[in-house]
């Protein structure tokens, strides 16, 4: 046992004194072993010196165990009041008995002596008992006007909100959190408000709010947080003011084509259902976010059609209807890329990365990147990268290391381009499933490919996440690699003129709306790299073989 003055101090201010507090703290440190012992006296929940304390609290009696268990679970926000109209005592009976446990050398004026006895005393009680406390304390705290955190916490501990100042602290205290990057307790806020919410357009916004937050930490999970608020949409529910939200959410993942349809609700909800009107919102919602507006005849980065020689042309009627409005995705056309590109960077500079500036910060990057500017976007990702890592925002780390795997595609470094895609899909939880992960995806089967290792190409198309539906999943995934190639540059064409013109290659990815979209050729034509073989299909086996 150490014999200098400072451990002695520490034992009298863990025991205050007591007897059978400080043979019980003396004890458990030396039953640690010599080289796993601290300088000073460390008690931990559920050893020796808490098992005394819970003694000591017993031999009070039960009046003495409720005033101990109500100031365990108040915590910093203990009074002799509070705890008086916590548990319905008068104010003489609240004093004497914190008393009591401060003569003890159990607690210190309202709190206790070490943060080790409260959560012992919690753990004691039964677990009825504990949420109706925690209930009864986040009541408590609402009336005298606490922090929404404080109250936010023990609705958490409680597990349920059923009232709707209750929704009301959760969804603040879920701000407040996420302004201190601590995106668990946010998730955690959210997810039982919205279990607790009863009205339909609180729970739609609740969800989408959900959606957002929990991209930073799990695009697939960002994913089916979605799916509540679209089905409300299609339903007719969803009021006009959650729509704005809910596109650049919805694009933020990639999701372009559902956000396309969102984009046409809110314009019939606002009296105009014509292409224009949808059109016109796109450009004010998305790129005018960082000052250029999309003008309507940028070159979009969806819904491009091609024929077998690799030349643009423009879609039907009908297939216009079905697919995503040009230009969701679009960038400038050279006569007015480098006023946009300024545009982007003078964005790019104040840009505060939040859960509501992802969208237009990507859509800035986007510029630069397809206006033929990627040299001057690169910094940019390399920078949110970090501020992403920093701040312990995997989702938002996978975005920019996605895009930077874009750039260095498009100044033909494959290997880099290989890393950077790598890079993001390790970030996220469940590699295979959010339409997010396709495009890395595609990068690595592009960069595979062009440099001969069609097993590694084909590996990557047999991913479990390749099999998704393609109206969820295609847009973002295989049909952008058209887009990420320099103009005028093709992937394979010999290996795509080998395909047996007498029989459709099997397609990699199923059909869109309407049969079309992001299909391999059925007819073998063309050196699109939309038009990979699947892993399953003869030139696949021979990809396989040859890689």
């Amino acid at each position: 046992m150490p014999q200098d003055e400072d451990f002695g101090d520490a034992l009298y201010a863990i025991s205050g004194g007591n007897p059978l507090l400080l043979r019980a703290l003396v004890e458990e440190y030396r039953a640690f072993p010599a080289e796993r012992r601290a300088a000073l006296p460390s008690p931990e929940a559920g050893g020796p010196f808490t098992q005394a304390v819970l003694t000591c609290l017993h031999r009070g009696g039960r009046e003495t165990v409720r005033l101990a268990e109500a100031l365990a679970v108040l915590r910093d926000v203990g009074s002799v009041e509070c705890v008086r109209r916590l548990l319905g005592i008068s104010a003489a009976a609240a004093s004497q008995t914190v008393h009591a446990l401060n003569a003890a050398g159990i607690a210190d004026g309202c709190g206790f002596r070490h943060p080790c006895v409260p959560a012992a005393i919690a753990h004691a009680m039964e677990p009825d008992a504990r949420a109706t406390l925690h209930r009864d304390a986040a009541r408590l705290l609402h009336s005298i006007g606490a922090p929404s955190p404080a109250v936010a916490g023990h609705l958490l501990a409680a597990g349920e909100a059923d009232e709707r100042w209750g929704v009301a602290a959760l969804r603040d205290a879920a701000e407040q959190a996420l302004a201190d990057d601590d995106v668990a307790q946010a998730v955690a806020c959210l997810t039982l408000a919205h279990r607790a919410c009863d009205d339909d357009q609180r729970t739609s916004a609740i969800k989408i709010r959900l959606a957002a937050v929990t991209w930073r930490l799990d695009p697939c999970a960002a994913d089916e947080h979605t799916a509540e608020p679209l089905a409300a949409l299609r339903a007719g529910r969803l009021v006009e003011s959650h729509m704005p939200a809910l596109a650049r959410l919805l694009v933020t993942q990639g999701r372009v084509d559902a956000a396309a349809e969102v984009l046409e609700r809110l314009a019939q909800a606002r009296g105009d259902g014509s292409p224009q009107a949808s059109e016109a919102i796109r450009g004010n919602l998305l790129g005018a976010q960082f000052g250029h507006p999309t003008p309507a005849g940028s070159r979009a980065m969806v819904a491009v059609s091609r024929d077998a020689d690799g030349a643009g042309r423009s879609p039907s009627p009908t297939a216009r209807r079905a697919a995503p409005r040009p230009g969701m995705w679009a960038v400038p056309t050279a006569a007015e890329g480098e006023p946009a590109a300024a545009a982007a960077e003078r964005f790019l500079q104040t840009a505060v990365l939040t859960d509501t500036t992802i969208e237009p910060i990507g859509q800035a990057l986007r510029t630069l990147i397809h206006g033929d500017r990627p040299d001057r976007a690169l910094p940019w990702c390399q920078s949110f990268v970090e501020e992403a890592d920093r701040r312990g925002a995997p989702g938002w780390k996978a975005a920019f290391a996605q895009a930077q795997a874009v750039v260095m595609v498009r100044q033909g470094n494959l290997r880099v381009a290989e890393e950077y895609a790598t890079t993001a899909l390790d970030c996220l939880p469940e590699k295979n499933g959010s339409v997010f992960a396709c495009v890395p995806r595609s990068v690595l089967i592009y960069t595979a490919t062009a440099q001969g290792r069609h097993g590694a190409a084909a590996r990557q198309l047999n991913q479990p996440g390749a099999r998704r539906p393609v109206p969820y999943r295609v847009r973002a995934g295989l049909p952008v690699l058209p887009r990420l190639l320099p103009p005028g540059h093709q992937l394979l064409p010999r290996r795509a003129e080998r395909l047996p013109r007498s029989r459709p290659a099997r397609p990699a990815v199923g059909p869109g709306p309407g049969g079309r979209g992001a299909l391999a050729d059925r007819r073998g034509r063309g050196a699109d790299p939309t038009r990979l073989p699947a892993a399953g299909g003869e030139a696949g086996h021979r990809a396989a073989r040859d890689g």
